[in-house]
């Protein structure tokens, strides 16, 4: 989901997720897609945005019927100049993710990877708040028994992944000096991590956390100097070190959907500039947690042209895992449907053998059977892995929900969920 700040409260939009016509509108959409038919006419679109909301409620909340407005990436235009690759699949980094491309191996386990989105329960709104630096005021600490009745629910379904956004919008978490160039993270986000970390264990669940939500509201020099960029990487590595030997942090996830961005940004942000933040920060990652994994999340499998290239972006940068989103509007062209084909289609085209999860899609359908379907789609189609949005439904302007019962289900008819249980 794309991560645009609203104006009036300098919180990220999010992605409105329409249902009833579109949910109709998408199945036919995807049946004629996957059965070979031209979807050229339908017009591609971004996500559309939703706010977090400031007021809680109950996570029975409806998903909303309505979808704003959006502007869709350019489709026509030069293409993007990006960083000097050394081959379609190089990489500068041996990824720990294993050797199977669809399934994900970390730690022993060879698994495929079912889990949820929290995606946050505060959003860092303001220095001194947020999930992860809000400590007892807004933060993990100041919401664990709502955390761990969630974190019970989805363990309870045999599911074993959440992700998490933790430094979203401008990253105040990040000190800086009076040039912006990045300093070293505030030590208040030590104990909301350790508390999240604290629930994984209590509920027998592994944790990706998402480090940004977007390169668009991160200070410009860290995207375009390389001083900044590597000071970046240098102040992120005692938080990689910090956990390296924990089992219960499995991956770190570097970016949110940061392609919309640089579609959308008419030159402002780079491809190039991206790629390389991303890469110096992966660089850190190897270097101060080598056995933890690492990815980007994706907005898409690809891009509505031949210069927009999502996952082919990453292709050098040495990642475990790809986790590209998907939501049932996004069936056309067919480059960006990821449920329109297979993940060894995807695989082969960008010549990679590098697992592919699914890092969001909607899994409140409407009944469990067609839920239940879905997650069966994404495993028969050869992806390692599916991640539904959102556990906390009351936080995001979107309300999807998602459908436990389904997940349950699933994870019962297939022996080879995982990651394994710590040890």
């Amino acid at each position: 989901m794309s991560s645009d700040r609203h104006p009036a409260h300098r919180q990220p939009s999010h992605r409105h997720r329409a249902r009833a016509v579109l949910v109709v509108l998408a199945a036919a959409l995807i049946a004629a897609a996957c059965g070979g038919n031209d979807l050229a006419d339908v017009t591609p679109a971004p996500p559309p945005s939703t706010t977090p909301t400031t007021t809680a409620a109950t996570t029975t909340i409806a998903p909303a019927t309505t979808r704003p407005a959006t502007t869709a990436p350019a489709t026509t235009g030069p293409a993007t100049t990006g960083p000097a690759t050394t081959g379609p699949g190089a990489s500068t980094t041996a990824p720990a993710g294993g050797s199977r491309p669809d399934r994900v191996t970390w730690r022993g386990s060879t698994s495929f990877l079912t889990g949820v989105n929290v995606p946050w329960v505060t959003w860092a709104y303001a220095p001194g708040h947020g999930d992860f630096g809000g400590g007892t005021t807004d933060g993990v600490l100041a919401h664990v028994s709502r955390l761990s009745e969630r974190f019970a629910q989805v363990r309870s379904t045999g599911t074993r992944v959440v992700r998490w956004w933790t430094f979203p919008d401008a990253a105040w978490q990040v000190g800086r000096d009076g040039k912006e160039r990045p300093t070293a993270l505030d030590p208040a986000v030590y104990a909301d991590f350790d508390a999240a970390v604290a629930l994984a264990d209590t509920h027998d669940l592994y944790l990706v956390f998402v480090l940004f939500s977007g390169p668009r509201q991160l200070p410009a020099s860290w995207r375009r100097d390389p001083a900044h960029r590597e000071a970046l990487a240098t102040a992120l590595g005692p938080l990689f070190a910090r956990y390296a030997a924990n089992p219960r942090v499995m991956a770190w996830e570097i970016m949110n959907e940061p392609e919309w961005e640089i579609w959308n940004s008419a030159g402002v942000i780079s491809e190039y500039d991206v790629h390389a933040l991303v890469q110096a920060i992966v660089t850190s990652v190897r270097a101060n947690a080598p056995n933890t994994l690492v990815t980007v999340g994706s907005a898409l499998v690809g891009g509505f042209n031949a210069s927009q290239r999502s996952i082919a972006t990453w292709l050098d940068v040495g990642l475990d895992f790809f986790s590209p989103h998907w939501y049932d509007d996004q069936t056309a062209p067919q480059t960006v449907c990821a449920l329109c084909t297979t993940a060894g289609e995807v695989q082969a085209t960008y010549q990679t053998r590098v697992p592919i999860v699914i890092g969001e899609f909607n899994l409140g359908l409407g009944s469990k059977a067609a839920n239940l379907e879905r997650l069966n789609q994404w495993y028969d189609k050869g992806y390692a892995g599916a991640w539904a949005w959102s556990l906390f439904p009351e936080n995001t302007d979107d309300r999807i929900t998602i459908d436990l019962a389904a997940l349950a289900a699933f994870n019962a008819q297939h022996p080879d969920i995982g990651p394994a249980p710590a040890g």
